[in-house]
């Protein structure tokens, strides 16, 4: 009489279900799918080896039942030492075992199905995530360009505030009295072309009689009024 091979269980594996944090979604759904291939291949396996016993068990049945027929027949009343109720008993002990069979057969091919689903399952999340990470890469490639974008504007501005400051700072020492080292209030003009603040270098050609820049003799009646950057200091005043 045939065997059950052992390991062979009717009931279908399953799997504790997990709770996953999105970061770690990918990875994981990734796994369970190829454990889930792993399962339905051992699953195919099984179903294909008592498919293999299904097929000896039923030529087994037959060939019992041609030798009941042989019996009933009074072919003979022994067969190969063996008497007609021992080949009913076994008989009926193989039609329980492939009974046995067919049903573990339907289990397995259940299970089978499940697995099946369950890595279909697991495939359009897989797909739902790939999907997802390419849309976040592509939102993560647009930001980067935005914020290149917005440093090289930044770098561009800070140039041009820096090249402001330069130009205020030589328009500031153009502005101020060398003499007094302020910005001018009364700016006048010498003959040498040079500018100061009126009452200071008036002052000074009281004192020196020269120009404190050129060093040449410098009439005071000879200082005019320098209304060019007297206009220039008063629209700056006004921005200030």
């Amino acid at each position: 009489m045939l065997r059950l091979p052992s390991g062979i269980s009717g009931r279908s594996a399953r799997i504790a279900p997990v709770e996953l944090s999105p970061a770690a979604l990918l990875p994981v759904e990734l796994s369970a799918t190829a454990l889930l291939h792993e399962q339905n291949r051992a699953l195919n396996e099984k179903v294909a080896r008592l498919t293999e016993e299904n097929a000896a068990l039923t030529a087994e049945l037959r060939v019992a039942r041609e030798l009941v027929t042989e019996l009933s027949a009074g072919v003979g009343i022994f067969n190969g030492g063996r008497n007609t109720a021992e080949v009913e008993e076994e008989t009926g002990g193989l039609l329980c075992e492939n009974v046995y069979l067919k049903q573990q057969n339907e289990n397995l091919s259940e299970n089978s199905r499940r697995q099946a689903g369950r890595i279909h399952t697991l495939t359009l999340k897989v797909s739902e995530l790939k999907q997802t990470v390419g849309e976040l890469e592509y939102e993560l490639e647009k930001g980067s360009r935005a914020v290149l974008r917005y440093t090289q504007s930044l770098r561009l501005t800070n140039d041009r505030l820096s090249s402001l400051k330069a130009m205020f700072t030589e328009i500031k020492e153009l502005l101020t009295c060398p003499i007094t080292q302020s910005l001018f209030e009364e700016p006048c003009i010498s003959v040498d072309g040079y500018t100061f603040e009126s009452s200071a270098i008036r002052a000074w050609t009281r004192s020196h009689g020269t120009c404190p820049l050129s060093r040449r003799l410098l009439d005071p009646r000879m200082l005019f009024p320098n209304r060019l950057v007297k206009n220039v200091i008063d629209i700056i005043m006004r921005f200030r």
